[in-house]
This record gives C-alpha cells, sequence and structure tokens, in this order.
C-alpha cells in the first residue's frame, strides 16, 4: 500500500515538473526571441560599433540574471523533490514484506517503456526483494 502511494506521489510530481520546465523553456525562449529583436534594433541605429557591442552584453547580462532569479533556484528544487520521491518509493520497497498486484499500478508515465518493458521492471524489483531476503514480497512479482 505504501509503495503505490509513493508512486502515485512521485508521478504527480514528474506531471509538476514536466509543466514546470515547458513554462522555464518557454520563458527562455520568450528571453531569447527578445533579445534577438533588441539587438536587430541595435544593428538599426546610427550608434557606433562600441556602443552597440556594450548594450548587447548588458541586455545579455540582464536575461541571464533574469533568467537565472526565475528559473534557477526552482529547477535545483524541483530535482531535490524528486530524488527525495524516488528515495521513498526504494525505501517503501526494502520494507515490504508483501505486494498485492491487484493494486494495479500505473507506471505508464514511465518514459522508457519502449526499452524495458513491464516485465523487466517486475523482474528488477523482484530480484532486488530476493536479494534483501523479502521472499514472499518478491514472489509477487
Amino acid at each position: 500500500e505504501s509503495i503505490a502511494s509513493d508512486i502515485k506521489k512521485y508521478k504527480k510530481k514528474i506531471q509538476t515538473n514536466r509543466n514546470n520546465i515547458f513554462t522555464a523553456i518557454d520563458l527562455v525562449s520568450n528571453e531569447i526571441n527578445d533579445v534577438a529583436k533588441y539587438l536587430q534594433s541595435l544593428n538599426k541605429t546610427d550608434e557606433n560599433e562600441h556602443e552597440c557591442n556594450v548594450k548587447s552584453i548588458l541586455r545579455i547580462k540582464k536575461m541571464n540574471k533574469k533568467l537565472t532569479k526565475k528559473i534557477g533556484k526552482g529547477v535545483v528544487q524541483e530535482n531535490k523533490l524528486i530524488y527525495d520521491s524516488i528515495s521513498k518509493i526504494g525505501k517503501s520497497i526494502k520494507t515490504c514484506k508483501s505486494f498485492n498486484l491487484s493494486q494495479n499500478l500505473d507506471l505508464n508515465f514511465i518514459e522508457f517503456q519502449d526499452a524495458v518493458g513491464k516485465h523487466e521492471i517486475n523482474t528488477i524489483i523482484s530480484e532486488h526483494l530476493f536479494r534483501n531476503g523479502r521472499f514472499e514480497a518478491g514472489e509477487s512479482f
């Protein structure tokens, strides 16, 4: 039961993380487009090359600072939360004495299905449980 709830929590965190990553990518894309437009507008002015270079560098630094402030800490924090979720799943598996497969866990959010199928995942989990002496739980897989 604990494994199923930990996997559900992990699934929610992964989906939230994906949404936040897409938002961050959109933000980066928009900022790059804004800087590109700014640089193009500088090329159309009559200012000398040195002034254009200085303004370009300042605008790029401003973009970097803005993106680091908006995205940097959030990405690190979200990755820590996902790592914590994965750790909880591992701890739940370690303490599991038996596991009811009728819980019907939805592992479709794991995107390596083409490379590793559900059978392989179950085999890996059961081998881990057998190595740790959790024979009843291992037989469930």
